[in-house]
């Protein structure tokens, strides 16, 4: 995780998401669930994922 803390409660989250092996992870702070590498790449702001899926930006859109 690159020496910075994750607060708990992003960790329940991110945990959640594994469980589940969710698609995408939507968030109104990515750079709170970008510091942990598993899910890098796979999160998502409202507006920039909205864009993504209307193709009006160029996202590497995984899936698990």
């Amino acid at each position: 995780m690159e020496g910075k803390v994750v607060g708990y409660q992003d960790a329940a989250i991110a945990a959640t998401f594994k469980v589940a092996e969710a698609d995408y992870l939507l968030t109104l702070n990515k750079a709170h669930f970008e510091r942990i590498p598993d899910i890098r790449g796979k999160v998502f702001e409202h507006g920039e994922f909205a864009k993504a899926l209307a193709g009006e930006k160029d996202v590497d859109l995984v899936e698990i």
